[in-house]
Parts: C-alpha cells; structure tokens; sequence
C-alpha cells in the first residue's frame, strides 16, 4: 500500500473519535500500531514517531517498552533528519526522550 495511507490509517485510529469507528479504545489503539507499523516498515518517519510514542505510552501490546520506543524514535530521527526537517539529530535523542 502506500505509506502516506498507511499512516493517515494509523492517525484515524490513534486520534478520532472511535466510537464512529465502532470498535473500542483498546481495539483502535492496537489498530493504529498495526497500521503505523506497517507504515514504518516501509520508512515513515512519522509513523515510526507515533509507534514510538505509543510504546512509550503503553498503548501497544505488552505495555511500556523504552528500548522500542528509544529504537523507533532514532529510526525517525535518522529518516527524517536526513532530509532536513524538524526532528533532533540522534545524538540529542535522549534530551529530548529523558525516559528512554
């Protein structure tokens, strides 16, 4: 599929309302890493970020994962850094993530 799909599919079920989705929280929280995930094995920063902050959060499946999260969040620093945007160099990562 394409990636920007993929992560708009991941956003839809990370940030809407979900009841017009008619699936529950826990439901939509475990759709969007799916979906996000997907998005990340194809090279969306942005998706690789919110997966990050979703195992930071303890929104995926086995709870609270900081080395995952920490992965994910230098994989998306590396990708989008790459093409000069926003994101921190690497090397910054843990100022910016203190729990990782």
């Amino acid at each position: 599929g394409h990636v920007g799909a993929l992560y708009n599919l991941g956003v839809l079920f990370d940030n809407e309302d979900i009841s017009i989705l008619g699936v529950s929280e826990t439901d939509a929280k475990s759709k969007a890493a799916s979906w996000y995930t997907l998005a990340s094995k194809k090279g969306d920063p942005r998706a690789m970020f919110n997966l990050g902050v979703m195992n930071i959060s303890g929104d995926v499946d086995g709870g609270v994962n900081s080395k995952k999260a920490k992965e994910l969040f230098r994989k998306a620093a590396i990708e989008e850094y790459s093409g000069e945007t926003s994101f921190p160099p690497t090397t910054d990562i843990e100022m910016t993530f203190p729990n990782c």
